[in-house]
């Protein structure tokens, strides 16, 4: 089964993962050049798990999922290493490409916090924010992105990164709910 002598025109977008331990970038690049008529981008997951995306066009779920697995593995295997998937995820080409749009206009914005969520994280007063946002270590750690009529946003990573390495001891208690 080949993805050239299917007569459909559905097409596939799947990710499948191994568990096959460290690959050096020449095992990559094999892979890609491999599997270059599925598209395929081997990559490697947050837990450090090799994985390739790819496209495939068959009739049937199923048969998108079998192709994908042969060829992956094979790619793997002609490169030195054998595995069979471990996880694999599969949709339409269409749905990947919603998928990917909504996670492009999410990314495109930055999560926020502004002085109530800042002093929730802090377990503060509002208040208490206000005095700190003048502070040297405030400054150095955390760059106001906008100021807005109901005060200034502040990238959210920054600030927990202030929060983890924020030295109270010469501020008040922490405030209780």
């Amino acid at each position: 089964m080949t993805d050239t002598a299917t007569s459909t025109d559905r097409w596939w977008a799947l990710f499948l993962a191994y568990d096959v331990g460290d690959l050096v970038d020449e095992v990559y690049e094999q892979i890609r050049e491999d599997l270059a008529r599925h598209h395929g981008t081997p990559t490697t997951t947050l837990d450090g798990r090799f994985a390739v995306r790819l496209t495939v066009n068959a009739d049937t779920l199923t048969d998108a999922i079998t192709l994908a697995a042969i060829d992956a593995s094979a790619a793997l295997e002609a490169a030195g290493h054998t595995g069979s998937p471990m996880r694999i995820e599969a949709m339409t080409e269409a749905e990947f490409d919603a998928e990917q749009a909504v996670a492009a206009r999410a990314a495109a914005v930055p999560e926020l916090m502004g002085r109530q969520e800042i002093a929730a994280l802090l377990g503060v007063t509002p208040q208490r924010v206000n005095a700190l946002a003048q502070t040297a270590a405030w400054k150095a750690a955390v760059a106001p992105v906008q100021s807005l009529r109901n005060g200034v946003v502040y990238l959210a990573d920054q600030v927990r990164d202030f929060a983890a390495n924020w030295d109270r001891s010469g501020g008040r208690p922490r405030k209780h709910s």
